[in-house]
C-alpha cells in the first residue's frame, strides 16, 4: 500500500517499463497467461457505473472483448473508494496480474508493495481498491491498465462526477398501461410499447445514444398520445425537479396537434407525464405517402413521426418513440385468439373448460383474503396478423378488458408473474394496455379474478374484435 500522485505515477511508469524490459519465461510464469478487455472491469458498487455499450458482431452476438464497450467508469464524488478488477476464471486462481495506475489525485490502495501485483482468488478475481486521499472533485480522473508481463490491456478511465450527472430519460410506459422495469444497465422491459431497440437501431447502426431505447405504437387519428418518462442520473438515482422538454417531430409536414405543455419538471420520484392530442382527419391520413429514409420503402395510409424528450444537458441519454397515426385499427377477426389456460388454478382442456364434480366449469370460491388462486382464471390473448385494413403494420394497439359483476383483470408482466399472483393487486375492472408483440412474442397473458358471487363475464376488445370469458363464482 502506498500514496500515489500523478507525478509519482509517471516515475513509476518509467520504472515499470525498465522492469518489464524483455520478460523471460521464468519471470512471466506466475502471471495469468492471457489478457483481454473482457478481463478489465470496475466493480459494481453504489455510486459507480461502468460504461456498457451494446456492440454486436456479424453474428449478432454481444461483444464483451472490446475497448469501446466498457472503457469508462463514472464515480460519484461522494464515494470513498473505487475497485478495479481483473475478472478471470477459477482456473486462474493463484496466478498474478499487475495493475498499472496513472492518477490525477493522491490515493492509497489495498496492495502491499510498489508493483501492484495482485493474486487471483478462487473465483478468478483480483482487485485493486483505490481510495483518494482527499474527497475527489468533479472531473478528477484515474487511469488503470492490466499487465501480465507480456500484454497490457487498458486504459480504463475512472472519471469522478457530481450527483445528477448524465441524466437518462427512460420511456417507461403509456398513460394507461403497465410501467416498464429497468435494470442497472438501463434496459427497460415490461411496458405496453413495442420495443424495437435491437431490430431498428443497435445492431444495424450506432446512432442511438448509450442506454437509450426505441419504441413504436400505432394511434388512431384524433387520439391522444400519453407518455410516461422517468429520469435517472448515470448511477440510477431518480432525479426530482428535473426540467424535461418534449420534442415532437416537425418533419411530419401534415401532422396536426392540439396545444400541449411541452416542458415540465419531474416529480419527487423522477416521473414526468406528457400528453399530445392529434388533430388529423381520416382523409388526411389515408392520402399521405412517405419514404423510409433507411429502407427507401414507400408507405401510404399512415403518418410516421418521432417523439423524444430532452433535459438539454450536454451529457444525456433519451429514449425515442416512433408513433404512427393510422386511419383505422381494425384487425382480422380470425387473427385474434383468446385461450383459457386455467380456472381456479386447475389446467383447462383445449376448449378452455375444467371438469369438476358438479360438471363442466363449476363455480369457483371467492378468496376474499387474497391468499389463494381459487377465484382466478388465467387466459392468453394472441394476435397472429397485426395489420389493419390498409395492410399496414400495427404496433402495440390497445386492448381493453371490461368485466361485469365486479370482475377484475390484471396484466401478466415479467415482474407481475402468474405463478406468484394470489391477490387482486393492481387489477382493474376496466383494464387498458398496449398489445406488446415485441421480442418475437405473439401473445400476452391476463389474470381474471372474481370478487362477487354470481356469473362474471370479461369482454376483450382489440382492433374491433371482441372475445369473452364467463365464470360463475360462489362465496
Amino acid at each position: 500500500m502506498r500514496t500515489y500522485s500523478r507525478v509519482a505515477a509517471v516515475v513509476a511508469a518509467v520504472a515499470l517499463f525498465t522492469y518489464l524490459g524483455p520478460v523471460s519465461a521464468s519471470n512471466a510464469s506466475g502471471f495469468v497467461p492471457t489478457l483481454s478487455w473482457a478481463n478489465l472491469h470496475v466493480k459494481k458498487q453504489t455510486g459507480v457505473f461502468e460504461r456498457y455499450t451494446r456492440e454486436f458482431d456479424a453474428k449478432e452476438q454481444l461483444i464483451a472483448d472490446s475497448e469501446t464497450q466498457h472503457n469508462t467508469a463514472w464515480v460519484r464524488t461522494d464515494q470513498k473508494s473505487v475497485t478495479v478488477q481483473y475478472v478471470g476464471t477459477p482456473a486462474n486462481a493463484g496466478q498474478q496480474v499487475k495493475f498499472v495506475v496513472d492518477s490525477d489525485v493522491k490515493y492509497t490502495d489495498n496492495i502491499a508493495g510498489d508493483e501492484n501485483l495482485a493474486t487471483v482468488d478462487s473465483n478468478g478475481i483480483a482487485e485493486l481498491v483505490i481510495t483518494p486521499a482527499v474527497a475527489a472533485q468533479a472531473d478528477d480522473s484515474i487511469r488503470v491498465d492490466l499487465n501480465n508481463g507480456a500484454t497490457t490491456v487498458g486504459t480504463m478511465l475512472i472519471l469522478f462526477k457530481n450527483a445528477g450527472f448524465a441524466p437518462i430519460v427512460k420511456l417507461v410506459g403509456t398513460a394507461t398501461g403497465p410501467e416498464a422495469v429497468c435494470d442497472y444497465k438501463f434496459d427497460c422491459q415490461g411496458s405496453d410499447l413495442w420495443e424495437a431497440t435491437y431490430e431498428w437501431s443497435v445492431f444495424k447502426r450506432g446512432w442511438l445514444p448509450e442506454y437509450a431505447q426505441v419504441y413504436a405504437k400505432s394511434y388512431l387519428f384524433g387520439s391522444t398520445v400519453g407518455l410516461k418518462y422517468r429520469v435517472f442520473d448515470i448511477w440510477g438515482t431518480p432525479q426530482a425537479k428535473k426540467s424535461v422538454s418534449l420534442v415532437v417531430d416537425h418533419g411530419c409536414s401534415v401532422c396536426k396537434w392540439d396545444k400541449y405543455v411541452g416542458k415540465k419538471s419531474t416529480d419527487s420520484n423522477g416521473y414526468v407525464l406528457f400528453s399530445v392530442k392529434n388533430l388529423n382527419t381520416k382523409a388526411q391520413v389515408l392520402k399521405y405517402s412517405s419514404v423510409n429514409q433507411d429502407t427507401k420503402e414507400t408507405g401510404t395510409g399512415f403518418l410516421p413521426f418521432s417523439i423524444n424528450p430532452t433535459t438539454n444537458d450536454l451529457d444525456e441519454s433519451v429514449d425515442y418513440i416512433w408513433p404512427q397515426i393510422v386511419p383505422d385499427l381494425t384487425i382480422r377477426p380470425t387473427a385474434v385468439t383468446l385461450t383459457v389456460n386455467s380456472r381456479g388454478d386447475v389446467a383447462a382442456d383445449l376448449n378452455g373448460n375444467v371438469l369438476g364434480d358438479s360438471g363442466s366449469n363449476p363455480a369457483l370460491p371467492i378468496d376474499a383474503a387474497g391468499v389463494a388462486r381459487t377465484d382466478q382464471v388465467l387466459v392468453t390473448l394472441a394476435v397472429s396478423y397485426l395489420r389493419n385494413a390498409e395492410a399496414n403494420a400495427l404496433y402495440s394497439p390497445d386492448v381493453q378488458v371490461t368485466a361485469t359483476n365486479g370482475g377484475m383483470a390484471t396484466l401478466i408482466t415479467p415482474t407481475n408473474k402468474a405463478d406468484t399472483m394470489t391477490a387482486v393487486g393492481n387489477g382493474k375492472n376496466s383494464l387498458v394496455f398496449g398489445y406488446n408483440s415485441s421480442n418475437k412474442k405473439k401473445d400476452v397473458q391476463i389474470m381474471l379474478t372474481g370478487t362477487k358471487a354470481g356469473s362474471t363475464t370479461w369482454t376483450f376488445t382489440i382492433g374491433g374484435v371482441k372475445k369473452t370469458v364467463t365464470q360463475v363464482f360462489k362465496k
